[in-house]
């Protein structure tokens, strides 16, 4: 498609999202990198840069860069929200959960920052928190990143079949999830099904072929 329509913006943003699904970082950031410098005002290019930089390890580089970006469009809340997802991946949690906290004073039914604040408490063990975070943003609508990060407080918990439940639900809506598939395989494994959890940690495998940690397990 970009042969035929090199500026596509969309199919940037496909192309880039497909990459990280793979676990494919160099690539995805191949694609990115020359969009924001070309397109410095697109969110779109802003975005998935940011989501590259972090899946690649480069947290300090994708602060300065959504730091930077926001002194244009101080409200953009998609962006303060990746923002957040750094303050995360930074170890910032407390900050983190701050942040995320005034998104939702100006939308008190934004799920990416229901998101974050649900992470920020998984990362500090608050798990009680993290739940009620959680069930909270799945009242508004079904997310499977919710489901995945309600799996996590129950895999901590070791409460194996509702983890199953939710990962389960999550699969359903996202069914190339390859964390989901990982995780779920885990579960299997953590209950004695080995054949089932080899099942989906090899169909996590075939859909991210550079994901390790479905390898490992």
């Amino acid at each position: 498609s970009l042969v035929f329509e090199g500026e596509n913006e969309d199919t940037k943003y496909t192309l880039a999202s497909i990459h990280l699904r793979l676990h494919d970082h160099a690539s995805a950031l191949s694609v990115t990198q020359p969009w924001v410098q070309s397109k410095p005002d697109s969110e779109m290019a802003a975005q998935i840069h940011v989501r590259a930089l972090l899946a690649a390890n480069r947290a300090t580089e994708a602060r300065a860069f959504a730091q930077l970006w926001l002194e244009k469009p101080p409200e953009n809340l998609v962006i303060q929200n990746l923002l957040v997802e750094v303050q995360i991946t930074l170890g910032l949690h407390q900050q983190a959960i701050r942040s995320a906290a005034e998104i939702l004073k100006s939308d008190e039914v934004n799920v990416p920052a229901m998101r974050n604040i649900a992470r920020a408490y998984l990362a500090l063990g608050k798990l009680e928190l993290a739940e009620f975070v959680l069930l909270q943003g799945l009242d508004v609508r079904p997310d499977p990143q919710l489901s995945f990060l309600l799996a996590q407080v129950f895999i901590k918990r070791e409460a194996w079949q509702r983890a199953k439940t939710e990962l389960l639900k999550c699969i359903e809506q996202t069914p190339n999830y390859a964390e989901a598939l990982n995780n779920l395989g885990v579960v299997y494994q953590q209950v004695g099904d080995y054949p089932s959890a080899v099942t989906v940690l090899q169909r996590a495998t075939r859909t991210s072929p550079r994901y390790p940690n479905a390898f490992l397990n």
